[in-house]
């Protein structure tokens, strides 16, 4: 094949690949499209590879990006929540709200890392008066009937 025709038809492809991309969305089969085309079955099957392909390779950095994003922010609010616990706790004052919030944090970035464990969530009671032993044997308990629930 000479230089002309295989140049024709990688400029036949790339014109016609978005047209296929978007028959495909539409829930057309590749035999379908194939017709259409008045091509083989198996040039669509390479153009939808070749198109998926991009699509992931486009995907990649701006995901990765946003996946940083996020695991940052819910590392900031955990240790703040985490900060806020321990002045609460060495005030007298332990606040179930700060516990609450670290909890979530551990749950959404668990949900982003596909680590998600859709058991029943933990629940942590703590009263006024509670002791540092006392917090820490509550929370052993909540983690050993978690940890068992499933």
């Amino acid at each position: 094949m000479s230089n002309p025709q295989q140049r024709k038809k990688v400029l036949t492809a790339q014109i016609r690949r978005p047209q296929v991309a978007k028959l495909y969305l539409e829930g057309k089969s590749q035999h379908e499209i194939a017709k259409i085309f008045n091509i083989s079955q198996n040039t669509i099957h390479r153009d939808l590879k070749t198109i998926r392909d991009g699509w992931l390779e486009q995907s990649l950095i701006p995901f990765d990006e946003a996946m940083a994003k996020q695991l940052a922010r819910l590392d900031w609010i955990e240790g703040e929540s985490a900060r806020q616990w321990a002045q609460s706790v060495e005030a007298g004052k332990p606040k179930q709200s700060f516990l609450d919030t670290i909890l979530r944090c551990l749950e959404q970035r668990s949900k982003l890392l596909g680590l998600y464990d859709d058991r029943p969530q933990m629940q942590v009671n703590v009263q006024n008066n509670v002791g540092m032993q006392d917090l820490r044997e509550e929370i052993a308990r909540v983690y050993e009937v978690h940890n068992t629930s499933g």
